[in-house]
């Protein structure tokens, strides 16, 4: 939980930091969920042993199926931590905080950085690190379905 409670702050601190700088070229919404992406990659230099932990085991196989009262309740709080930071980017870039905006923002801070860094093992690539860039802001651009 340590490791996990850690990787949203350092996440959280990357795109307040963007959001914080929206008078420069590279700030702003966009550029705080790249950062955002590239929370495994910068989180991995910083913290090697907790990104090993988060990285390379399941949450299944390190938690296993039946959880005590307290660490489901906290597994829940930190879920609902990323989930925040999902709406607020949604919000931040196309002002809404819908499940539809929400899954796009999903798609960058998961499964993106997930398939690119995490399975292929190239989270200290620099190149790979430049691809999840174009990849997220590839699909930023296409941006959500429309409401409704």
């Amino acid at each position: 939980m340590r490791a996990a409670h850690r990787y949203l702050a350092m996440q959280s601190e990357l795109v307040d930091a963007h959001l914080a700088a929206t008078t420069l070229t590279e700030s702003g919404p966009k550029a705080a969920i790249v950062a955002a992406a590239q929370t495994p990659a910068a989180f991995a230099e910083r913290f090697p042993a907790s990104a090993k932990l988060l990285h390379v085991i399941s949450r299944d196989e390190l938690l296993g199926d039946e959880l005590p009262d307290a660490v489901a309740a906290e597994l829940a709080r930190t879920d609902r931590v990323l989930v925040e930071l999902m709406v607020g980017l949604a919000r931040a870039l196309w002002g809404r905080g819908d499940a539809r905006a929400v899954d796009v923002i999903t798609i960058c801070l998961v499964d993106l950085p997930t398939a690119i860094l995490l399975r292929r093992n190239r989270i200290a690539d620099p190149l790979a690190r430049e691809h999840l860039r174009a990849a997220v802001c590839a699909v930023l651009d296409v941006g959500p379905r429309p409401k409704g």
